[in-house]
Formats: structure tokens, sequence, C-alpha cells
């Protein structure tokens, strides 16, 4: 069984200035190391850090851009009570391999 390390943190600014939260609610940072013992799939640094942004808007929109593998990020997320719709697109490359993906999300939580 493969055995990787990874480390990383973020922080939410609860409310920005002088708008209002129904505009714009929070400002969210992350920043992530990743696959630190991957060196065969990921031999450059630059590779293993992935920083992100996310914004709510009106309080129900999550927009989202960032760099995963060294390539850009971008995002968008919408909530309503307990149902969240997500959808991304990132690329990334592993070993020779570049591979620009699409993904959509569906959720309930509670």
């Amino acid at each position: 069984m493969p055995f990787d390390v990874g480390v990383g943190f973020s922080y939410t600014i609860p409310q920005i200035t002088n708008v209002s939260s129904y505009f714009l609610k929070n400002l969210t940072f992350a920043l992530d190391f990743q696959d630190l013992t991957n060196w065969d799939d990921y031999p450059d640094f630059s590779q293993k850090i992935r920083f992100g942004l996310e914004v709510t808007l009106a309080q129900v929109i999550n927009v989202r851009a960032g760099f995963y593998h060294g390539a850009a990020t971008f995002g968008i997320g919408y909530e309503f009570l307990v149902f969240k719709i997500d959808a991304a697109y990132w690329g990334e490359k592993v070993g020779n391999k570049k591979n620009l993906n699409w993904g959509m999300r569906l959720a309930v939580e509670f």
C-alpha cells in the first residue's frame, strides 16, 4: 500500500471592509503541500503545491480559483438549503501526461 504525506492550512476572512455580507460573505485562502513523498509522478516540487481562493457571493454562490499540480483551476458552487451543486475545471500532470478534467457534484448535507 503506498504511503504519502501532505500538510496544509486555510484562513477565512469573515467580513471584507464595508461590503455588505449579503453580497460578499467570506474570502477563504488555502495552501496545501500534497504528495510530498511521491517523486515518481511529481518530480518537481512546484507540482506538490496546491493554492486556492474562494469567495462567497450573495450568501449562496461560491467562486473558486487556484493552482493544482502547477496548473490553473477554477470552479463555482451553489448552495440552497441542504442542497449543494459544484462544478470545477482543472488540469494536472501525472508522469509525462497532462490531463484536463471537468467535474460536477450534487450533494445533500444535513
